[in-house]
């Protein structure tokens, strides 16, 4: 017996819509969707990568390969605040679109959107790797998309509209987090690079 919200979310990896629909009428708090799949995915995700990371290392130089264990931390904590901060402000943002704001729905939305992320995240390093990574996050954001919207109670036009502006938001949190990518840690400042960070 799997716990919540772990049913329906394998169910709305393929069933995206009928996930956000019994979401609406009974998601489960919030705080279980972070600690039982939001936590674990994240963690799962980094833990793989760091271990492929040491396997398939990166074309980068030798100064530019950060401290895969205080990274991993780094990239962790990160993806964790981010999957958090998207649940609250798609919550927030939902009465502005004249769905309902609801927090524990958006949250296990996310959670959702979350498994393809970690899978991207997990086959990155990997021989063509990339491209499969780029199809997962594809995946991931149709996901978003179509189990956000009943979830919150959007009629399809308005949903249209919170996506786009969540979109937003996101393209504004990628570039400040490219600007403070210097925190990476145990790279060279003037070696840091991007792309590792990105994925």
């Amino acid at each position: 017996m799997l716990p919540a919200p772990w049913p329906l979310i394998i169910t709305g990896l393929f069933r995206p819509a009928a996930a956000g629909q019994a979401w609406s009428h009974r998601p489960p708090p919030w705080w279980q969707s972070l600690l039982l799949a939001v936590l674990p995915l994240v963690a799962l995700s980094v833990m793989v990568q760091v271990q492929l990371l040491q396997i398939y290392p990166p074309a980068l130089p030798k100064e530019g390969m950060p401290v895969l264990s205080r990274w991993g931390l780094y990239i962790g904590l990160t993806s964790v605040g981010a999957s958090l901060a998207l649940a609250v402000v798609a919550s927030l943002l939902a009465d502005a679109f004249d769905g309902r704001g609801d927090l524990d729905a958006a949250t296990a939305t996310v959670a959702l959107a979350l498994v393809p992320v970690a899978l991207a995240r997990m086959v990155w390093p990997l021989p063509l790797g990339y491209w499969l990574s780029l199809a997962l996050l594809g995946w991931s954001l149709w996901l978003l998309y179509k189990a956000l919207g009943p979830a919150l109670r959007f009629s399809s036009g308005h949903a249209s509209h919170l996506f786009a502006s969540l979109m937003g938001m996101l393209l504004c949190a990628l570039a400040i987090g490219w600007q403070i990518r210097d925190l990476i840690p145990g790279a060279a400042p003037a070696m840091r690079m991007g792309r590792l960070w990105l994925i």
